[in-house]
């Protein structure tokens, strides 16, 4: 087991992951200079960010790091039937090749079994390899290889005619509407360039086939670009301006999904390489290792396993064999249901190395570190039964409750999971592992975009990280222990960051949604008097203005604030004329007629995002008339959109404005938020509309960006936009946080 707050975690200046779109850099030195020089007065609080373990463990290795060799499984093809499959120990994709040519061959292409996309995809021929990688490699026939170099059929790459000529006919004939968008809004559509992609992938595959060679990919993306200049897009500079289509380095962009996806339906004989399944798949695999016809890979691993002695130097192969054959494995006993005696025959390293069952479920499912809670239920083992069998019993220390099990430790263990799960409680530290495999095995609800989520928590604080601010960040109440550890080993890195002390159970439209404010609130009043602005977030926001410019529109407030205030609209006006309370976990309304405001205090709409300066939050915290309007606002609906909008029209409160319609502020005018609502989009055209139509999707009418909303978004003047959502459209969310960052380092000169 590994800890989350010990060594095995790693700082987030030292985190890298996949390159530059993944990666976490730290502290980029000329941003903290810019920063230090600055002395923004800002405080920044993250409210309910709902995440999931993030936890790096080092598994040990053992000696393969000083191995000079290692041994991966290559596949042989001769004009596009295999030749043979043989497990090669080599020291490069150089030698691989020379142990695999054969007089006569030129090489073709070479394929890396990428594990991301579980499916094979091509590589160059110096690519680095690791130990039990497999390769594809394809060889034809060269009638004239007498007469040219072996070298040069190896790595000259195929020609291939300029499309442009044929390609703009067929786009004026099938995608007209790009030529019309680009000359009169100097902008393409989601919806269009979704077309023009789809257009281009049918005519490639029509002339290549449904596995087109990668210069033939990236000619098209250069072709695109040259007949459309406005779609060029260079991230910092790098690059030609067509990667986002087809990147040669990562073998992503659009074309290359929309590749994917259309091979992904094809027909088994259609198909040039194997499907494999992912791990989630393993009912839907074959049931027998050898009825299986596409089975030798995971019978390769297997023989290499059995053969391997259990030695130091071979710990590491056998263990990454083990990951390997996983999901066969899993599809193998849980239909044919083998004896123990049959399990070890076939994987026999389970009895030469105790430890390989634990280190294979530890590197599948990310453990909680945290230390058990003492109000947490135990296992206990309180003696022995007649026949030998133990008696168990599970202990809640807190409520003195004890619950006799007459089972075997296998049934005790299985109901001790079923109480934490029904109870949802958070998963004891050295039980996190096997609870997660229960949640598998039993096929409960669990989070499917863990690490997505963290990732995006980890680049929003990127994005608005500073060192003279300060950073409370609230996690749900109910959130698992996972998303604790998560969380602190992010914030441990950071002296100015911090968790709330107390955290709450956010209910949606409910009372704790505010009270998680209010605690971050008083959190961050005591820490310091030095801050003098505080701004709300949430995990799906992100900023519009980089740190300099939103430190430059906080000063242009004069010391006001700055968030929605308007008439409380009458169709709105149920929420706060009815009494609500929670029930299983949901606001709902009882039917009784709820007291009017104390104070008479009129009741004004608004937002639950805000910008405000210290003194609001002093007057939140101590002023007698707030106390008492939250007090009534907690049995009312959605109080979160209408308290902070009323407060910022008491007299006397810091920053606030007169209670005249006069001073109405809307969320257009003011700074804290950009959201589109779906019932104000309309065309450019129409006068009604606030804004025009989502490029993205929309979630409780509010609008998902896309990244076709991109450039409307940056032409406002609001400091943050919201929501934003990696698995709707992740390049929103990149193309922005790229965006910013150029502009900051160029606002440093």
């Amino acid at each position: 087991m590994c800890s989350a707050g010990g060594n095995n975690v790693q700082k987030k200046s030292e985190y890298k992951k996949g390159g530059d779109r993944g990666e976490l850099r730290g502290y980029d030195v000329h941003q903290v200079r810019y920063n230090q020089r600055l002395r923004a007065p800002l405080v920044l609080s993250f409210v309910s960010i709902n995440l999931i373990s993030l936890v790096v463990c080092d598994l040990p290795e053992g000696r393969h790091g000083q191995e000079e060799s290692v041994k991966v499984l290559a596949t042989i093809f001769k004009n596009g039937n295999e030749l043979k499959r043989k497990i090669y120990s080599v020291q490069s994709t150089t030698e691989l090749l020379e142990k695999t040519s054969e007089l006569g061959l030129v090489l073709d292409r070479i394929l890396k079994f990428n594990t991301d996309f579980q499916e094979f995809t091509d590589v160059e021929s110096s690519v680095q390899i690791s130990n039990l990688d497999r390769f594809q490699v394809h060889f034809s026939e060269a009638p004239h290889l007498q007469t040219v170099p072996r070298e040069v059929c190896q790595t000259q790459p195929t020609q291939v005619p300029d499309l442009q000529a044929g390609l703009r006919p067929l786009l004026e004939m099938k995608v007209p509407e790009i030529f019309d968008e680009l000359q009169t809004k100097g902008i393409v559509t989601e919806k269009t360039r979704l077309k023009l992609v789809k257009v281009c992938i049918s005519d490639l595959v029509e002339k290549h086939g449904f596995y087109p060679s990668t210069t033939e990919k990236v000619v098209l993306a250069k072709n695109i670009i040259t007949i459309f200049p406005s779609l060029k897009v260079q991230i910092d500079g790098r690059g030609e301006g067509f990667e986002h289509f087809f990147d040669p380095a990562s073998r992503s962009g659009f074309l290359e999904m929309r590749l994917r996806n259309i091979r992904r339906k094809l027909e088994e004989g259609q198909r040039r390489y194997s499907r494999h399944k992912r791990s989630r798949d393993v009912n839907e695999m074959s049931s027998s290792v050898q009825d299986e016809g596409d089975s030798s890979d995971v019978r390769e691993f297997i023989n290499l396993m059995k053969r391997l002695r259990p030695s130091a130097e071979n710990i590491s192969s056998i263990k990454s064999a083990m990951q390997k054959t996983f999901t066969w494995r899993r599809s193998w006993i849980s239909k044919h249901s083998p004896t123990m005696e049959e399990i070890l025959q076939e994987y026999p390293r389970f009895l030469d190395i105790p430890t390989l069952a634990g280190s294979t479920i530890a590197s599948l499912y990310n453990a909680s570190q945290d230390p058990a809670q003492s109000t947490q239920p135990q296992l206990v083992c309180i003696g022995h039964l007649r026949g030998g069998s133990q008696q168990y019993v599970i202990l809640g220390k807190s409520d003195k409750i004890a619950i006799p099990l007459d089972e075997s430790l296998a049934c005790a263990v299985d109901k001790f999971f079923k109480l934490y799960w029904v109870c949802n409680l958070a998963y004891p530290a050295l039980l996190s592992s096997v609870f997660s495999f229960f949640e598998y095995i039993y096929d409960l609800p669990m989070s499917t975009n863990r690490r997505a989520k963290v990732q995006n928590f980890e680049r929003l604080l990127r994005a608005i990280y500073a060192p003279q601010n300060i950073y409370c960040v609230h996690v749900d109440k109910t959130a698992e222990a996972s998303v604790l550890s998560a969380i602190r080993a992010i914030t441990s890195c950071l002296p100015n960051t911090f968790i709330v002390s107390q955290a709450v159970d956010v209910v949606y439209s409910a009372w704790p949604r505010v009270q998680a404010d209010l605690n971050c609130m008083a959190d961050l009043y005591k820490a310091t008097t030095k801050w003098k602005y505080f701004i709300n977030l949430c995990g799906q926001d992100f900023p519009l203005k980089t740190n300099l410019e939103i430190v430059r529109m906080l000063r242009s407030l004069n010391g006001g604030n700055s968030l929605e205030s308007e008439k409380l609209p009458a169709e709105k006006m149920w929420r706060v004329t009815n009494v609500h309370q929670i029930v299983d976990g949901q606001i709902q309304g009882t039917g009784k007629a709820k007291e009017p405001p104390p104070f008479n205090l009129p009741i004004l709409s608004g937002s639950a995002y805000f910008v405000v300066n210290r003194g609001f939050i002093r007057s939140v915290l101590e002023d007698k008339r707030i106390l008492a309007l939250m007090e009534w606002a907690k049995e009312t609906y959605s109080p979160d959109e209408f308290l902070w909008a009323t407060i910022q029209r008491i007299p006397g409160v810091p920053g606030s404005t007169r209670p005249s319609r006069k001073y109405d502020m809307s969320d257009i005018n003011a700074i804290a938020r950009l959201v589109k609502w779906q019932g104000h989009e309309g065309s450019q055209e129409s006068l009604e509309a606030v804004y025009p139509k989502c490029q993205g999707s929309h979630v409780r009418s509010i609008c998902v960006y896309g990244v076709g909303d991109l450039q409307w978004m940056l032409e406002h003047h609001h400091l943050f936009a919201n929501k934003f959502d990696t698995d709707t459209d992740p390049i929103a969310v990149y193309c922005l946080e790229k965006y910013l960052r150029k502009k900051a380092l160029s606002q440093l000169h």
